[in-house]
């Protein structure tokens, strides 16, 4: 699926597709589950349900962002209802969300601004 693109700020990625495939991020195809930060993507090597543990590479990064946007898939099938309280405890604030939401909301906070990543699950 196409996801409306906003100029966003130089150098910072822009999801462009999102499919059962993959995504295309600025220009570039990535056919499995992503983290994108502001400094690029980065391979996320989550299976589901998902737990605290898969997101290694975003507390490692968590100075760099503000809000972490979790997509789900199809909705939020593959995120427990605690994921999003074990990972305030460990200093993340997210938001958990459908994987196309979660692309567009990033697109456009980056857009805005904001400091945004994004942990990326493809829909099946």
């Amino acid at each position: 699926m196409e996801v409306k693109t906003i100029p966003t700020p130089a150098g910072r990625p822009t999801i462009q597709s999102y499919g059962p495939e993959g995504f295309r991020i600025s220009g570039m195809f990535y056919a499995r589950p992503v983290f994108v930060f502001a400094g690029g993507v980065v391979a996320w090597h989550a299976a589901t349900p998902i737990g605290v543990d898969a997101f290694a590479a975003a507390l490692e990064r968590r100075g760099d962002f503000d809000l972490l946007l979790i997509g789900c898939g199809e909705g939020r099938d593959g995120c427990p209802p605690e994921l999003a309280l074990g990972l305030r405890e460990q200093g993340l604030h997210c938001e958990i969300m459908g994987t196309g939401a979660a692309c567009r909301t990033y697109n456009l906070l980056t857009a805005e601004g904001r400091r945004v990543a994004a942990a990326l699950l493809p829909p099946r």
